[in-house]
Order: C-alpha cells, then structure tokens, then sequence
C-alpha cells in the first residue's frame, strides 16, 4: 500500500488529489525556486547598499545578514557579487542563482556560450 504524502505543505498547496496535480505543483514550485533565489539575493544587495555606512560599517552588515540567514559571510558576499552581475531587469531566461555562481569570472565568449547553453535546455 502505497503512502500518502504528509508534508507541512506551504500555504495554498494541499496534498494532492493525483499524479497530475502533484506535477502541476511541482512545476510551480520548481519556478518559485529559481525565481525565489533572484529575489533573495537582489534583497540581500539592496539591504547591504542600504544600509552600510561606508567600507568600515559593511562587514558589520554582513555579519549581521550572516547571523540572521545562518549562511557564511563569504556566500553572502558572492551573492551579492551575482546580484551585481545580473541586474533584475538583466537576468537570463532559465538561469538560477547556481548557473549564475558558476558563470563568474568566465570570460565574456565562455560565458555567453554556457548562457546560451542554458537557456537552450
């Protein structure tokens, strides 16, 4: 017998009633997902510009955004680095914040070959 999945569902998605309702959900999801990444770390650079007072103040903010995601400094400066890179109105179709970390510090040519790669998928 086959068991029912019980997860804490997120709000306005139930257990589904199929296996088509359960792939409609996960597509849906799935595109949260990447598209939840971009926010996070354009909200991370707009809080860091925000509000640091100057170069001394920034690793205090940081620190803070560190303490307050559980996440490393060092992720949160490369996030934002990524955020630089692509601006919202820039962000490749099908891209997420992975494809992204991997395509920094590529040369432009490398770059545009493996966005274009990804895209095609």
């Amino acid at each position: 017998m086959k068991q029912e999945l019980s997860y804490p569902w997120p709000e306005g998605l139930s257990s589904p009633s199929g296996e088509a309702q359960w792939l409609a959900d996960l597509a849906i999801l799935w595109e949260y997902r990447v598209k939840s990444g971009w926010v996070f770390v354009h909200w991370l650079r707009g809080g860091i510009d925000q509000f640091s007072n100057g170069r001394d103040d920034v690793g205090r903010i940081y620190q803070a955004a560190a303490d307050s995601t559980n996440l490393s400094v060092k992720t949160l400066q490369n996030y934002v680095s990524i955020a630089r890179q692509f601006p919202l109105d820039a962000i490749p179709e099908g891209v997420d914040i992975g494809h992204a970390a991997l395509l920094q510090g590529m040369e432009e040519e490398q770059k545009e070959f493996w966005l274009d790669e990804i895209q095609s998928k």
